[in-house]
């Protein structure tokens, strides 16, 4: 966006913590000067409105401060953000926290699926049921694929659907989710351990168990 500053204002200076850019800080004005142009870029949503405030360093006493304020909208959805279960979604930020391990065939819950332009900040108008589809996780050794809910209901930019998941090859993948084809963006990797070695014994020694139960009672 660009600002106009009248040649009574010498300096911009924040009155909250945001991340912005300025091409200058300092602003000298000429006798031949009455305003100048300048670029701001601020990539984070995570309040409505923003006060610049312009201060005078040197010159008349006559001189007073100047006041803009300015609201930030979040982008077009350029991201479905994935936030597995363990981490936490901030407006603004994205993901943070450690992601839980999974064990193979054990369904979870993937948290949340966040519409987000390119800052994390989160877009309210995707809303809705949408279709979407997952990639990443590959198959288990006997060709089981992956489980997902592929239906889901957004609100306000976030899903609001119960995600159950199910994984079936031991490794550690990223997961995408897409809507048609778009908003890809690549999870932090979950790692999924093989299931029990003894559950699978015991399963097999039941087996091994049923002939000699009918033996037993002709």
């Amino acid at each position: 966006m660009y600002l106009q500053i009248a040649a009574e204002q010498l300096l911009f200076i924040q009155t909250v913590a945001v991340r912005l850019q300025f091409q200058e800080e300092n602003f000298t004005f000429t006798t031949s000067d009455n305003t100048m142009s300048v670029y701001m870029k601020d990539t984070r949503k995570s309040a409505s409105t923003w006060t610049l405030t312009a201060h005078k360093t040197s010159g008349p006493d006559t001189i007073t401060d100047g006041t803009q304020t300015y609201t930030v909208n979040a982008g077009s959805v350029t991201r479905l953000v994935v936030t597995l279960p363990g981490q936490t979604f901030t407006d603004g930020t994205g993901n943070s926290g450690s992601v839980t391990g999974q064990t193979a065939g054990v369904s979870f819950t993937i948290a949340k699926i966040s519409a987000t332009d390119d800052y994390f900040n989160l877009n309210t108008g995707y809303s809705g049921a949408k279709t979407l589809a997952y990639s990443g996780p590959a198959n288990a050794p006997n060709g089981q694929s992956p489980g997902y809910t592929t239906s889901v209901s957004f609100t306000s930019g976030q899903s609001t659907t119960t995600l159950t998941t199910t994984l079936y090859k031991a490794e550690s993948p990223t997961i995408t989710v897409t809507d048609s084809g778009s908003y890809g963006y690549a999870s932090s990797s979950v790692t999924v351990s093989s299931g029990s070695i003894s559950a699978r014994l015991s399963a097999t020694q039941r087996l091994q168990d049923q002939p000699q139960q009918l033996k037993t009672h002709p």
